[in-house]
Order: C-alpha cells, then sequence, then structure tokens
C-alpha cells in the first residue's frame, strides 16, 4: 500500500475562479509543487515547466517562489483578458 502524501494548500482567487497551489510531501521526503484550477486538475504549462525546467535544478523554495511569480502573471492575464500563448506565438512583446 502506497502511504498518503502529506499535503499543504494554499488557495487564490484569480479571475473569479480558484487557484490552489499545493505543495505535496511524500513519505519519502520528496516533495512536489503544482499549481491547480477549479476542475482539481493541475495547471498544465506551470506544471510542465516545474517539472521539466526547475524541479531537478532548483531547491523548493525558489520552485515556491516562482509559482508565486507565475500566480500573479496567471492574474494580471486573466484581469487584463490577454492570451499570452498567441501574443508569444504571433513574436509580440508583453506591454
Amino acid at each position: 500500500m502506497i502511504p498518503k502524501p502529506i499535503e499543504n494548500v494554499d488557495f487564490w482567487l484569480v479571475s473569479g475562479r480558484v487557484l490552489t497551489h499545493r505543495n505535496i510531501i511524500f513519505s519519502s521526503g520528496k516533495r512536489f509543487s503544482y499549481l491547480e484550477a477549479e476542475s482539481r486538475l493541475p495547471d498544465y504549462w506551470s506544471t510542465l515547466f516545474v517539472t521539466v525546467e526547475l524541479r531537478s535544478k532548483l531547491s523548493q523554495n525558489t520552485i515556491l517562489s516562482i509559482l508565486g511569480a507565475l500566480r500573479h502573471l496567471k492574474l494580471w492575464k486573466d484581469t487584463n483578458q490577454r492570451d499570452l500563448i498567441a501574443e508569444f506565438g504571433a513574436g509580440k512583446f508583453v506591454a
């Protein structure tokens, strides 16, 4: 039987939707943090970024700080009704 991981949860309200930061600590001591949408599914782009680019290189506290910055970016994007993926794909800079 696999032991249930310990979770630390932090809720943010982003444009009327709840954006949850989950910090899972497994029984082995390994930690994994990600952002979760109201659908209870991980936010795809931020989770991919953390898994591929950050997890093996940085400390847990640094990853938590970066996830906080990504939450702020999502809040800004939703507040200003911007599609950053389309804008970056078109070669536009965020202004």
